[in-house]
């Protein structure tokens, strides 16, 4: 799959919201001489893949996840290396692994995650939903700030015709919902593809990305944060948890019914009087639209800083060679 024309943008964002906690770039994860990741490997009864037998009696497993046909729950380090090792041995610099939810789960270990980004190889994940709508996930590499174990697993879903209501907030019919598993900070920037037949009603001219908060808020997340590919469907870029929503309708805009002029030809707006006294209407209000790298924080960066920020993030992220 194509990587996001607006990857160095986002990945400047995301280093900027975290650079006052960790110094961390994805060619310099380091889990130090004799530390492992301590995710633990599940059962085979929860992993399994395919094993086949040569005319001499040979017996070979293939990790799930690295086919189609033996799509894994978990993913391991050791699905991870095999495919980055056969995109190595032929000259790919991207890869597809196969995931289906399990009861809302499609967690990644630890262990692979670091597995991919100590790498320069661009992993998709294939994953099969419980119940909603299949998607796509892609990590780059080089938007991995924090090699930790992530559940890829998300709900998917099309409002209905009626719409559908987000933490509070009023989402018309037709938009995409986008309800990540996974709570917090992701550790990385997830590239999420949505398929072209879920976006059919959606007028892809108007289209937008909008992020909304456990308490309501709604921040229209910069134009790079969404691509639309040539074969209809949509990959977002997300880094945090709570809620997403794909809408042709600008969410940030509070609509409300304006008076009938007065007598002197004005309007009464909130705050102001006229000869019939105090309005109860409420001024047109947008929430903050500006370039936001942490929806949770509400953390900016002008535009005239981007440019360093985006050289510096190309430098630290640069692959060891």
């Amino acid at each position: 799959m194509r990587k996001l024309n607006g990857k160095l943008i986002v990945c400047a964002l995301v280093s900027a919201a975290v650079a006052s906690v960790s110094a961390v770039s994805a060619g310099a994860i380091s889990y130090g001489p004799g530390i492992a990741p301590t995710t633990p490997t599940p059962s085979t009864s929860t992993i399994t893949g395919t094993t086949t037998t040569d005319t001499s009696g040979n017996t070979q497993t293939t990790p799930a996840g690295t086919t189609e046909e033996a799509p894994a729950t978990v993913l391991t380090d050791t699905a991870v290396e095999d495919a980055i090792s056969e995109a190595a041995k032929s000259g790919d610099d991207e890869v597809t692994l196969y995931m289906t939810e399990s009861s809302g789960s499609a967690t990644v270990q630890e262990s692979a995650i670091a597995e991919i980004a100590k790498g320069d190889v661009v992993v998709t994940v294939e994953i099969e939903s419980d119940d909603g709508i299949d998607y796509a996930i892609t990590i780059d590499p080089e938007l991995i700030t924090d090699a930790k174990a992530i559940n890829l697993a998300m709900d998917i879903s099309v409002s209905s015709d009626e719409g559908t209501t987000v933490s509070g907030v009023e989402v018309p019919a037709n938009s995409i919902v986008i309800a990540p598993a996974q709570k917090g900070d992701f550790g990385m920037t997830l590239q999420v593809t949505i398929p072209a037949d879920a976006l059919e009603d959606v007028d892809l001219d108007a289209v937008a990305l909008y992020y909304i908060a456990d308490d309501g808020s709604v921040t229209k997340m910069p134009d790079d944060a969404l691509q639309i590919n040539s074969d209809g469907s949509v990959t977002v870029a997300i880094s945090h948890a709570s809620q997403y929503v794909i809408s042709d309708v600008d969410l940030t805009v509070e609509e409300t019914e304006i008076p009938d002029d007065d007598d002197d030809g004005e309007i009464a707006i909130d705050g102001d009087e006229d000869s019939r006294g105090k309005s109860d209407v409420d001024v047109i209000t947008n929430v903050n639209n500006e370039l936001d790298t942490n929806p949770t924080t509400g953390v900016t960066i002008a535009f005239g800083a981007l440019a360093a920020s985006v050289a510096a993030v190309a430098l630290t992220a640069k692959k060891r060679k």
